[in-house]
């Protein structure tokens, strides 16, 4: 299959020649278990005699000695002192029988034999998983009939979830965005204003994680799913203080002042943010295998949200004031209410 860089089988019964020598064959012959062994090891041996150069390439040359069945097993000649050679099959009774097994594998409480489908690193999980079941499916003729083969483990399970999980929280992150601010200021417009910086931010963490040759799996876009709050949070924040603000910011001169009033506060909560995945980019070893691309993938979320919102932001928010003179009061009535009855 396309992809697969390894295939490793556990567990299972295997076959091995056993070879039940004969004490008295033996001893007839001068011979003892030993020398026999020496000379079963000297004549069924795969010995490598170099590279041949041929047809403009070099070719592996392999000597194999090894017996393809118990025919040729019985047939091979033990050196016998001072009389011709003999063959093993005289010197014992020679079978073909089960090999002792020391480590025992099971799947589902039971006892089974694991076929691990290992991918190439270029290789897709999702596409690799898929095309072992369809070769299962296809090639169920050639499995006996009494083999229950099924899936013990599958990664691209995870890789699945993974995607829907960025997915929804992308979706419910702004929707979210966009009711809170409409609900809160009075405006669709500000809503779907602030909910621009999620896509945004998404576009440029995948354009950085390209510039740094990460790809996306589990741990990337995970940590892409995770700071989807953290993005929304400032744009809440500036679309909240230029629609309060909105009678100076009619121009641009205007919306530069406004600005310069929060980012101090914008920059310093993004940076204390962005500081602690920072030192998770310095591990070693598994574990910064896995959360060095993590903290990769969140601190480029929030550096790409806090340049939309200083830059971008304050271009394409609508100069509305925010309606909010009914519902102060009746939120400083419903905190009243709630504060008095704790």
């Amino acid at each position: 299959l396309s992809g697969v860089s390894e295939v490793v089988v556990q567990g299972g019964r295997r076959l091995e020649a056993r070879v039940a020598l004969d004490a008295a064959l033996l001893q007839a012959r001068g011979l003892d278990p030993a020398a026999v062994a020496d000379a079963l090891r000297g004549v069924s041996e795969l010995q490598s005699v170099g590279l041949i150069d041929a047809n403009r390439e070099f070719y592996l040359g392999l000597v194999d000695g090894r017996p393809v069945d118990l025919a040729t097993l019985s047939a091979l000649p033990i050196p016998v002192v001072g009389a011709p050679p003999v063959p093993l099959a005289s010197l014992g009774n020679i079978s073909l029988e089960q090999a002792p097994e020391f480590v025992r594998y099971q799947a589902h409480d039971r006892e089974a034999v694991l076929i691990n489908v290992l991918r190439q690193p270029s290789a897709s999980t999702i596409t690799l998983a898929a095309s072992v079941r369809a070769w299962l499916q296809a090639h169920r003729d050639v499995i006996p009939a009494d083999v229950h083969v099924e899936a013990f483990y599958d990664q691209s399970d995870l890789v699945r979830a993974s995607v829907d999980s960025v997915r929804d929280s992308l979706l419910v992150g702004a929707l979210l965005a966009v009711l809170v601010v409409a609900l809160f200021l009075g405006g669709l417009r500000l809503g779907l204003a602030g909910a621009i910086v999620l896509p945004g931010s998404v576009a440029l963490t995948l354009f950085g994680l390209s510039l740094t040759h990460q790809s996306l799996n589990l741990m990337t876009l995970g940590g892409i799913a995770a700071a989807v709050g953290l993005v929304l949070d400032d744009a809440i924040v500036v679309v909240e203080h230029l629609a309060h603000n909105a009678d100076r910011t009619r121009d641009v001169h205007g919306r530069a002042m406004a600005m310069a009033d929060i980012l101090p506060s914008l920059v310093g909560s993004s940076a204390c943010t962005i500081a602690i995945f920072i030192p998770f980019m310095f591990l070693d070893g598994v574990t910064g295998a896995f959360f060095k691309v993590l903290a990769l993938s969140m601190a480029f979320m929030l550096s790409a949200s806090l340049l939309l919102c200083v830059a971008v932001l304050p271009l394409v928010t609508p100069q509305a004031a925010p309606r909010t003179a009914g519902r102060r009061g009746r939120f400083a009535r419903s905190v009243r209410f709630a504060t008095a009855r704790p």
